[in-house]
């Protein structure tokens, strides 16, 4: 295997490989062993549409891409920079909690040339201070965890990935391990260490209360079963090239898949009767739902509990009707009121009836898809 490092911008190569961050989609999609086993995986809403786009977009379109999904979806924007953007703090806790020794790896993009695959780890690590790792390891200090198998430390340089999370389940874990075993495939290194922040609450800027530091060895099996679907998605993509396969429908309710294919389309008169049809759209069914609205709040009543709907297609919908003080001045009987507060969800215990003056809603009601 032959491997060798570019210093250049991640965007002007990320058409030439797949990237850690492609990598369990692509086992979910391109590799038949690992379908099942990564059915319920979350691999971030991509679609094999998506992929093959930012595959074949110039540098100046996927950089289009990129900008019109940060304005367009601002918030989930600046979700995914802040994870980039909070890796040195969390490297640091990991010098400090484990004596590790740290060398950023930046924009280096790691080729296995002959597979097609990428890899940018976050730093590459050593250990100086034995003493800090297993001290942590074995005697737990408050907000540290360590799993996994710690003494690969002692094979070497390896990889520290950082990652950023409201909280750390098996799915998350099992997510990473497969991320940094495409690392280690690239960079020829044994080991890795996930180091991961927990933060206290999801909005930005929240404060990580919590470090769980994940080793993991380099897994042979693991590793080939990434070259395996590699080789089926680089085949499936220049059999779209050539011609001998069709490339797949865009998902309509996927937003990264509505840029891509708007993206490389330049006619304009199209562009803008479409434009004026789903303007049209939008009307008609802001319409239909508060018709849809009003029916179900006149069958469900006033009083009714948070309520769970599955349709034949498995999505599934709640309906909220939350009573409120001001709900309350409209009840001439208080006794009344209150059982109908206890019925409710539990905002309403919170209520005090003689703090009521106005009554300028009934109740809140809305509906959410989970």
């Amino acid at each position: 295997m032959s491997n060798n490092i570019v210093n250049s911008n991640w965007l002007e190569q990320r058409q030439k490989v797949l990237t850690a961050t492609d990598c369990l989609f692509v086992l979910k999609e391109f590799n038949e062993k690992l379908t099942s086993r990564l059915d319920g995986v979350n691999t971030w809403n991509r679609t094999r549409f998506q992929l093959y786009m930012e595959k074949s977009l110039s540098s100046e379109q996927y950089i289009d891409y990129q900008e019109q999904y940060k304005k367009l979806y601002p918030q989930k924007a600046k979700i995914m920079q802040e994870g980039k953007d909070r890796e040195a703090e969390i490297a640091e806790f990991a010098r400090a909690d484990l004596g590790f020794e740290l060398e950023p790896n930046g924009e280096n993009v790691i080729f296995l040339d002959e597979y097609k695959i990428g890899a940018t780890p976050d730093y590459y690590a050593e250990l100086v201070d034995p003493v800090l790792l297993y001290d942590a390891a074995t005697n737990k200090p408050q907000g540290i965890e360590v799993t996994g198998d710690y003494e690969v430390v002692n094979l070497g340089k390896g990889i520290l990935e950082c990652k950023l999370t409201g909280e750390f389940n098996d799915d998350k874990k099992f997510q990473y391990e497969f991320q940094v075993q495409q690392q280690l495939l690239c960079t020829g290194l044994k080991w890795a260490c996930i180091a991961i922040g927990i933060k206290e609450e999801k909005e930005i800027d929240s404060p990580i209360i919590k470090r769980h530091y994940h080793f993991i060895k380099a897994n042979e099996k693991f590793q080939q079963a990434i070259i395996e679907g590699s080789n089926n998605f680089w085949k499936w993509f220049n059999d779209i090239k050539s011609g001998n396969e069709k490339l797949p429908e865009w998902d309509r309710h996927n937003e990264r898949d509505a840029i891509l294919f708007n993206i490389v389309r330049e006619d304009i008169e199209k562009l803008a009767e479409e434009y004026l049809e789903a303007q049209e759209a939008w009307k008609h069914w802001e319409y239909v739902k508060d018709i849809l609205k009003g029916r179900m709040q006149t069958i469900l009543g006033n009083s009714t509990n948070s309520l769970e709907i599955e349709q034949d297609s498995g999505q599934k919908i709640k309906i909220n009707q939350i009573y409120t003080k001001e709900t309350f001045y409209t009840d001439k009987d208080k006794e009344s009121a209150i059982k109908k507060a206890e019925s409710s969800l539990e905002k309403a215990k919170e209520i005090e009836i003689g703090s009521i003056k106005t009554a300028p809603k009934l109740y809140r009601f809305n509906v959410e898809i989970i």
